[in-house]
């Protein structure tokens, strides 16, 4: 799952009574990851394989990231009973 803005994710930045507005690269934060460690998305899988919507936000120094996302529910789940090869 990668998050994303239809509009682009951008940074509004004032001084010196200017005020500019720059494209982000695509960051992700630390979301649930500690300090040092790479950013990670901890999401669980329900018993019909769908994931609950939720919301991460995180505030780095005047910057603020939200993610938010709606309920994902698979259209094809897998088959607990379909063999599984082993390598």
């Amino acid at each position: 799952m990668q998050g994303v803005s239809a509009d682009g994710m951008m940074e509004t930045v004032t001084g010196g009574g200017i005020t500019t507005t720059n494209p982000l690269p695509g960051v992700t934060g630390l979301l649930d990851a500690g300090q040092g460690e790479a950013p990670v998305l901890h999401l669980l899988l329900n018993a019909d394989f769908s994931i609950n919507g939720g919301v991460r936000e995180e505030h780095v120094g005047p910057l603020h990231f939200r993610m938010d996302w709606d309920k994902i529910t698979p259209k094809f789940p897998p088959d607990p009973t379909a063999a599984r090869s082993v390598r």
